[in-house]
C-alpha cells in the first residue's frame, strides 16, 4: 500500500480549516491561473502535541487549497518522496495514487499502459496520512466548494517506509 493512517488524529483540525475559509489566499506568481493555494499553517494553531512533535521533523508545514471543480493532475512530486496530510473536511474529492503503468513485456520492452489501478486513501476528518509520493498520484474535486488539507513535507530525502518507520517512533 502507498498510503497509510498515522494512529493519532488531529484534533484541532476545525480550528485550522477554519482558519483556512477565512483567510486571504494570494495568487500563485509562477503559475497565476493556479487552482491550487498554499499558505503557512500559523504556529498558534500547531499547540496541539502531535502537530508540536510533527513540526520538529517537517521542513514545510502549510494549508493547500484546491478550487471547487478542479483537478490536481497526476504527477509525481519532484522535491519529495513522501508527505504528510490531515484530512480538514468531508468534501466531494478523490485523492489517487497510482500503480505503475510502464511495464516490460516478455521480450523486454517498456510498455506504457494507458489504464492504470490506483488506491485511494480513505479519508476522515482530523486523520494524519502518509503519502507515497514517490508514485503518481493526484486530487479530483468535484464540489462546488475548495477543497483544504493540511501540506507537511517531512524531508526532501526520506523515502516512504522510513518515513512509516520514523511517524512510528515519534508519535509513540
Amino acid at each position: 500500500m502507498n498510503w497509510c493512517r498515522l494512529q493519532y488524529d488531529c484534533e484541532t483540525y476545525e480550528d485550522i480549516l477554519t482558519y483556512a475559509m477565512n483567510a486571504e489566499w494570494p495568487t500563485d506568481i509562477k503559475r497565476p491561473g493556479s487552482r491550487k493555494q498554499f499558505i503557512p499553517i500559523p504556529t498558534e494553531l500547531m499547540k496541539e502535541p502531535i502537530l508540536g512533535k510533527l513540526s520538529k521533523v517537517c521542513t514545510e508545514i502549510a494549508i493547500m487549497r484546491l478550487e471547487p471543480r478542479s483537478i490536481f493532475r497526476e504527477h509525481i512530486d519532484s522535491k519529495r518522496f513522501c508527505s504528510l496530510t490531515i484530512c480538514l473536511h468531508e468534501s466531494k474529492s478523490h485523492t489517487f495514487i497510482l500503480e505503475p503503468d510502464v511495464y516490460m513485456d516478455d521480450e523486454r520492452k517498456v510498455v506504457t499502459n494507458n489504464c492504470a489501478f490506483f488506491e485511494e486513501p480513505d479519508y476522515e476528518p482530523g486523520g494524519i496520512y502518509l503519502l507515497n509520493t514517490s508514485r503518481k498520484h493526484g486530487v479530483l474535486n468535484y464540489s462546488y466548494e475548495p477543497r483544504y488539507s493540511g501540506f507537511f513535507t517531512i524531508s526532501k530525502d526520506i523515502r516512504y517506509e522510513d518515513a512509516k518507520e520514523l511517524l512510528g517512533e515519534l508519535v509513540l
